[in-house]
């Protein structure tokens, strides 16, 4: 019964995250159709090889990007392996056939004449879906192959990679532009790079509160009770007197930090609090379900 229940939840979750990449590669591909392209925005990626095609060739932009997507993915396929292939398969051929479709609706390229408004509507759109795509763990395939190459093989860090392969791609689209569409072009990636990581992160960054007090114990209690949050005690020693001392560590959700800040407080008005803003959590409480009982218990002290 445990084994039928366990393999439904993973269906239910590998459905979601379909549909998260589905979604994603429609908004990446409608904030390109609605705003980029109609404008001639330059862009980076899959999508600037693909209006590059789309200026010297006459191909439409969907076709240039299944190209690139489809040449990438063989390439990391062939260096990279099955499993990260198996990573970037969906949104490789989902984003161009999003593109096709958005293509063959006419009123979705006048749908905007506002070059203001489409390079920020346009990079936040595209940093919607992109990020959506990152955030189940995702890619959207395309040129963000190459840099993964070369951080593998050569150790160049991905984002200098990416940073500097949308430099070069964007290069090839100036003679096709103007100084103005250059700094309309920048505006949509700054948007884009805000959403995307706001996007991809959203959810997930707690905080990370270090409290040390000689009432360490009523404190961390006072966690567990009163904000049902779990904590632990760490082994400490005072910098100046040599004195052994215990510190309180506990892992709260951004809106908590008042709430506990104002707890200690109150038990304690001159505990010593440290505030660290983290990216990941794993585990009780967070990924994992919250049990009734807290996964770690310290014992109180005889």
């Amino acid at each position: 019964m445990g084994k039928m229940k366990l393999t439904k939840e993973a269906l239910l979750q590998n459905l979601g995250t379909l549909a998260v990449i589905f979604l994603g590669n429609f908004l990446l591909a409608a904030g390109i159709m609605i705003f980029v392209e109609p404008m001639n925005f330059m862009t980076g990626g899959a999508t600037g090889l693909g209006l590059l095609l789309e200026h010297t060739t006459g191909l439409q932009l969907s076709t240039g990007v299944a190209l690139v997507n489809i040449a990438m993915f063989l390439v990391g396929l062939v260096i990279l392996g099955k499993g990260f292939a198996a990573t970037t398969l969906l949104s490789t051929f989902l984003y161009p056939a999003a593109l096709a479709i958005l293509e063959r609706i006419p009123s979705v390229a006048t749908m905007n004449n506002d070059p203001l408004l489409a390079a920020i509507f346009g990079g936040g759109l595209v940093g919607l879906g992109v990020g959506l795509v990152i955030r189940v763990g995702s890619s959207t395939g395309g040129m963000d192959i190459p840099p993964i190459i070369l951080q593998r093989k050569l150790g160049i860090p991905v984002a200098i990679g990416v940073n500097v392969l949308d430099f070069c791609i964007m290069l090839t689209q100036v003679p096709y532009s103007n100084p103005q569409t250059l700094f309309y072009s920048l505006m949509v990636i700054l948007s884009t790079t805000i959403v995307m990581d706001k996007v991809a992160m959203i959810g997930v960054t707690q905080t990370q509160v270090m409290v040390i007090s000689g009432k360490y114990m009523e404190i961390s209690h006072a966690i567990q009770e009163k904000i049902d949050r779990g904590t632990t005690l760490l082994e400490a020693v005072s910098g100046r007197l040599k004195q052994p001392q215990k510190v309180v560590m506990s892992v709260i959700s951004n809106r908590q930090l008042h709430e506990l800040t104002g707890l200690v407080k109150s038990i304690d008005p001159n505990a010593f609090l440290i505030v660290n803003r983290i990216n990941e959590v794993h585990g009780n409480g967070f990924t994992l379900k919250l049990e009734d009982k807290p996964l770690i218990e310290v014992p109180e002290d005889k």
